[in-house]
């Protein structure tokens, strides 16, 4: 397989998710979560392969990042497309884009000054997101012993999500501030 194969297969899916999403209705919803795991699991080889291998290539590096930053575009098109799920699912799903969008303009100016590693913060929030997302890609069902319905849980967990990116978005903030002044 390619070394970059199944980052390139996560981009390729992108495609079929947001089709399917746009859609509506059970089954594509049902299909559209069935492709959104098959990328999280090819996301989890693809992490799985570029550590065992001792890290990825810079062009690996700038996939993976394109790669994560598309689905979050995607799901979002796919999900305003049907309809949404509620303004707060919006105001999340366009915090979390402009707040990639803003770390990515930082990166871009200060070089090798942003400590952009996966911490605790950056771990939590993309758990919460891609766990908002897979409840909202698939249809509302009630949760058993909850009496929640599956789409407020993933709202509600994209929500959480976009607090912690802006969290994090004030820690880069302060050290872009470090960066510029140095």
């Amino acid at each position: 397989m390619l070394k970059h194969g199944l980052t390139l297969l996560r981009i390729l899916l992108l495609a079929p998710l947001t089709y399917l999403l746009a859609r509506g209705g059970n089954f594509h919803q049902w299909a559209a979560l069935v492709v959104f795991v098959a990328v999280g699991v090819a996301w989890a080889l693809d992490v799985l392969r570029a550590r065992r291998s001792g890290g990825d290539t810079p062009f690996g590096a700038i996939l993976q990042v394109m790669a994560a930053r598309l689905l979050t575009v995607s799901v979002m098109a796919g999900l305003i497309a049907v309809g949404g799920r509620g303004e707060l699912v919006l105001i999340a799903g366009l915090t979390l884009i402009a707040r990639d969008i803003v770390v990515a303009a930082l990166a871009e100016a200060l070089p090798g000054k942003l400590d952009l590693a996966n911490g605790g913060l950056e771990r939590a929030q993309l758990a919460l997101q891609f766990l908002g997302f897979g409840f909202l890609v698939a249809p509302s069902i009630v949760l058993p012993e909850t009496f929640l319905q599956s789409h407020i849980v993933g709202a509600l967990a994209l929500v959480g999500s976009a607090v912690l990116a802006v969290a994090a978005l004030f820690d880069y903030g302060r050290q872009a501030a470090r960066g510029f002044r140095a």
